[in-house]
Order: structure tokens, then C-alpha cells, then sequence
């Protein structure tokens, strides 16, 4: 059953305290998940200072179907890893409907370093899970080859994890237009728990894996052998050797800068 539109004030005010307690900063922003006609029982936060936006694509009898923008920047932190971004989804009526369908999402490669993997989790409580992945969730992995849903610890023994392997996105590509998992066919869709109480959260969380520095010794290791044999066919040259090992160092320092 569809909700009617109410007061912001409430939303906002749990929203934003949700997104505290999560991030430590104050800033947050809202997004009621809504149509002209009616309400979903959901409310979306995200920390103001990422750039993220959604879109309410439709609210039908028991989803709203909603799509993501996303854009990530700047470096990996002292661990050599990049910071995830998260979604709140805040069940703000008793008459919520129970999923939430990601038709798809847009997510942009702004940092200074390309994607090897990325990641799809629901951060879920470990004795009352708020969520699960349900039927359908099988997005298309766009530039990744292998999609894989893990995990039986959401609600109702629901996977909470989506892995998208097997490919890469570049940094900073010239279309701006990087990585769109559910863009070719498929959803993500989160079915909620109907015991939440109004207030409780669904968190979404998303993130790249980057090349670590021993992938890059592995990588440049590999292509050793290669060039021993190439020198064996065609002979020294020494402007080869020195390029490949050159290449294989700037990219560390590049990860290390």
C-alpha cells in the first residue's frame, strides 16, 4: 500500500541524526522517496559533502524503484584503500512498502587511481538484519565481467554482499561516465525487514578495490619472462628493459604519492 505525503520535519530531524552517529558530520542531505502521488514510508541521507543523487523512478504497490549517481575523487588513504561511500535508507512510516529496487546506478571514477573491483554491501545488524538482497538482484557488471552475490546474513538469510570482478575502470575517463552496474539489464533489489521500527536504517555501502603494490610487483614480474623471450627472438634492447621496469616503478610511486 502506498503512503501519503507528510511533514519533512520529522524525516529530516532523524535523518540527520542518523548521519551523525554515522559520519560525525552534521551535514546531511535528504531525499524523500516519493512520486507526484504518493510515498514510499522511505527516506534517503547522505553525508552533503559527497557527491551523490538519487532519482525516484517510480513507487508501485510494494517497491520504489529509484537510480543512483555517484561520483568518487580523490586518493586512497594510508592503507592504500579508497573510502567507501554510504546511503542511509530510513524507514520513516509503519506502512513502508518492502523493497527498494535499484534500476540503476551511475557511478563515476574521479580519483587518481583505476578500479580493479568494486563493492556492493548492506551493512547489516548480526542478530536483527535489517535487509537482505532479494529476487531480483542481478545487475549487469558493465566493465566487469563477473558479478557474484554472497553472504546469508540479511534478513530472512538474504546475501548482503554484490562483487563485481574481472575488469577495471580507468580514472578519470573522457566521457565521465565510468562504471553503470544494472545499466545493460538487472536490478539491485533490498527487501526489508518488516519488523524495523520507524527510524531504523538500512545502510548501503560502495566501494573500488585498487591495485595493491605487491599486484604491481606480480604484474611486472610477469611481463619479465616475456621480455626475456622477446630479447631472445629479436635481440637486446636495452630502450624495452628499461621502459617496462620504468613503467613498473612509476606506477608505485604513483601509489605511494
Amino acid at each position: 500500500m502506498k503512503v501519503p505525503n507528510t511533514s519533512l520535519r520529522c524525516r529530516c530531524f532523524v535523518a540527520v541524526l542518523v548521519l551523525v552517529v554515522l559520519t560525525g558530520v552534521g551535514k546531511g542531505a535528504i531525499y524523500e522517496l516519493s512520486d507526484e502521488w504518493s510515498n514510499s514510508g522511505w527516506i534517503a541521507a547522505v553525508n552533503e559533502d559527497w557527491d551523490i543523487g538519487i532519482t525516484v523512478d517510480a513507487v508501485r504497490d510494494d517497491a520504489v524503484v529509484i537510480q543512483i549517481q555517484k561520483r568518487f575523487v580523490g586518493d586512497p588513504d594510508d592503507l592504500g584503500l579508497m573510502p567507501p561511500m554510504y546511503i542511509e535508507f530510513i524507514k520513516d512510516s509503519e506502512e513502508a512498502l518492502e523493497k527498494i529496487i535499484i534500476s540503476d546506478e551511475f557511478i563515476t571514477n574521479d580519483t587518481s587511481v583505476d578500479w580493479i573491483d568494486f563493492h556492493i554491501e548492506l551493512a547489516v545488524s548480526i542478530f536483527d538484519p535489517e535487509a537482505g538482497f532479494g529476487v531480483p538482484t542481478d545487475p549487469s557488471g558493465d566493465q566487469f565481467e563477473t558479478v557474484i552475490v554472497t553472504g546469508t546474513n540479511g534478513y530472512n538469510g538474504l546475501p548482503t554482499k554484490i562483487d563485481f570482478y574481472d575488469g577495471v575502470v580507468p580514472e578519470d575517463p573522457p566521457d565521465q561516465d565510468d562504471f553503470r552496474p544494472g545499466w545493460h539489464s538487472g536490478y539491485i533489489t533490498i527487501i526489508a525487514n518488516p519488523e524495523m521500527e520507524v527510524g531504523q536504517r538500512i545502510l548501503l555501502k560502495e566501494y573500488p578495490t585498487i591495485p595493491e603494490p605487491a599486484t604491481l610487483f606480480v604484474m611486472l614480474a610477469a611481463g619479465l619472462p616475456m621480455l626475456l623471450r622477446n630479447r631472445r627472438r629479436r635481440g637486446p634492447n636495452p630502450e624495452r628493459a628499461s621502459g617496462l621496469l620504468i613503467g613498473g616503478l612509476a606506477l608505485l610511486r604513483r601509489r605511494r604519492a
